[in-house]
């Protein structure tokens, strides 16, 4: 059986704080590993820190680049991108089935205290 342990009592907004703490290390963690295969792959195969390697490690740097963009376009286009590919919609009080699921939606809003 699988038990989730609780970090003690806290509430919505202390979680809220923490889970923003622990994504930003995961960020770092990414860009942090995409930086050491780049160091990699010029160690190895291009001898950028060698007397005659090239002066600026491009593998590194092509590398951080792209985690970079990667980083920035989840952050900024996330949520787009994964409501896009589940072929989400807004909501249309009109129809009944959306209206029941907003009013639902509400209920367990109010009853949680969000």
């Amino acid at each position: 059986m699988v038990t989730i342990s609780s970090t003690g009592s806290q509430d919505f907004a202390a979680r809220q704080a923490r889970n923003g703490w622990i994504s930003a290390v995961i960020v770092l963690c990414f860009l942090l590993f995409f930086c050491l295969v780049g160091l990699s792959v010029d160690y190895v195969y291009f001898d950028a820190f060698t007397i005659h390697g090239p002066p600026i490690p491009i593998a590194t740097l092509m590398a951080l680049s792209f985690s970079a963009v990667v980083t920035f376009t989840a952050y900024t286009q996330g949520g787009t991108l994964i409501l896009a590919s589940v072929a989400a919609e807004n909501l249309d009080i009109e129809i009944p089935e959306h209206r029941e699921l907003h009013n639902i939606v509400t209920e367990m809003a109010l009853a949680s205290g969000c």
